[in-house]
């Protein structure tokens, strides 16, 4: 008997870390956030979070135009 092969899923969570808070990203475009909460936030650096199953990846990015409670799209540089 031929085992079927053996599936694979890498788990995947982004996050955004900026003025003392970790949000939570839906999805990573070309120079775009899709955030899955909002906060306010003045233009500033911040810390983009991907880990993708123990492994960590940190880059710092700047939202030249800060956060908005009433946004959940984000452009950053």
């Amino acid at each position: 008997m031929i085992e079927p092969a053996q599936r694979f899923s890498s788990s995947i969570t982004i996050s955004l870390v900026v003025a003392g808070l970790q949000l939570n990203v839906a999805q990573v475009a070309d120079g775009t956030l899709y955030l899955r909460e909002t906060a306010d936030a003045q233009p500033c650096e911040a810390e983009l979070v991907i880990t993708i199953d123990d492994k960590i990846v940190r880059e710092t990015i700047i939202l030249h135009r800060g956060l908005s409670k009433d946004e959940k799209i984000v452009p950053y540089f």
